[in-house]
């Protein structure tokens, strides 16, 4: 069972928890959008969601229909970047409105990855920095 720090309900809608303000939300690092031809996916709590953006200490994932994850909620979930799959731990930040998907964006922070894990991840993002970063040739 989900852990949730704020007293949410696991029943709670997503437009519900719709609430956080700027202030309460800080990202500590960068997280680079990703495109729908990388088949990134995050299964948290029994169910698969598309990954919309990912950095080093957390990703953001789009929210399918009638799923709520709570602010504050604490989740073991595996992460799929192409065909390795890591096991991970992260705590939902925030769940906000994205109007321009139609859905609902949730950002999760990274807890405490082993090493490895760690690293690979790490591999992963610094690949997807260059590919956004990189101007193609003239």
């Amino acid at each position: 069972m989900a852990h949730t720090k704020k007293g949410g309900s696991e029943n709670t809608s997503p437009a519900e928890l719709c609430h956080a303000d700027a202030d309460d939300v800080t990202r500590h690092s960068f997280r680079g959008p990703v495109t729908e031809t990388e088949h990134i996916t995050a299964t948290i709590a029994g169910q698969r969601h598309t990954v919309a953006d990912i950095g080093s200490h957390g990703i953001g994932v789009l929210l399918a229909e009638g799923t709520a994850l709570v602010p504050g909620q604490t989740h073991d979930f595996t992460l799929t970047l192409g065909s390795e799959t890591l096991r991970l731990q992260g705590v939902v930040r925030h769940v906000t409105k994205d109007d321009a998907a139609n859905a609902f964006h949730c950002g999760i922070q990274l807890l405490n990855p082993d090493h490895e894990t760690e690293q690979r991840l790490q591999k992963f993002v610094l690949r997807q920095r260059h590919h956004l970063f990189t101007k193609p040739p003239a």
